[in-house]
């Protein structure tokens, strides 16, 4: 298992590691050994489950592009947003865009992302709208891209509206507070730009160009230090 990892990132073992991941998959299947003696070594080998071995090697899948044996793995675990969107970067987008509407169609479905998702493969942001409104305000994505979405048309006080409100959630995202100090500056608004650039550097400093308009900024506020 750590061999498959420490060989994963490096172009002339990643055959070999793909090899080595089946195989461990493989071995969940094999009846030689009881469920009582392999609980024996569960605790102490700190031993992963299927479901996340699966998943390492649909994320080695999706490196090299080989989008449809990871959205397989990937739906055989239950990991449906990441499994449409292999499906969807598999060049089978029709599929991916049913599988989305199925999963939103079943009865009591509270995954927002999904509708997100839908937005992104159909270009309509109504379904951002849509995961906004079904979450109570809750789903973070959903503000997030009706911001993105909104920054573009351009409605600058709707985009800084939904940014707000969706780093309100989760503070965490340098490209989207980079986005809301853009429309702030849009907006002309330089102290509101000020604070959303100086948060993104932040949650990351290597960000030239949060540097850059961090200083137009303060220069537009005749603020030389």
């Amino acid at each position: 298992m750590f061999r498959s990892r420490n060989e994963a990132d490096r172009t002339k073992t990643a055959e070999k590691c793909m090899k080595q991941l089946q195989a461990l998959i493989d071995q969940f299947r094999d009846q030689d050994v009881t469920t009582l003696e392999k609980i024996d070594y569960a605790f102490c080998t700190q031993y992963p489950m299927s479901w996340g071995i699966k998943k390492e090697l649909a994320d080695l899948y999706k490196k090299i592009g080989i989008f449809m044996s990871a959205h397989e793995l990937l739906e055989s675990v239950g990991l449906h947003e990441e499994s449409i969107k292999c499906l969807f970067m598999a060049g089978r987008q029709a599929p991916a865009i049913k599988m989305a509407e199925e999963l939103a169609a079943k009865p009591g479905f509270r995954n927002y992302n999904i509708f997100c998702l839908m937005g992104e493969m159909k270009c309509d942001h109504t379904f951002y709208q849509r995961a906004w409104d079904e979450s109570d305000g809750k789903c973070s994505r959903a503000a997030r891209s009706l911001g993105r979405y909104y920054f573009f048309v351009p409605d600058y006080a709707k985009s800084i509206e939904f940014f707000e409100k969706g780093l309100k959630i989760n503070k965490l995202y340098p490209d989207t507070w980079f986005t809301l100090g853009c429309a702030y500056m849009k907006s002309e608004d330089y102290k509101g730009a000020s604070y959303a650039f100086g948060s993104c550097l932040q949650i990351d400093n290597k960000l030239q160009d949060a540097w850059a308009n961090l200083a137009n900024c303060y220069l537009a506020q005749k603020k030389h230090f």
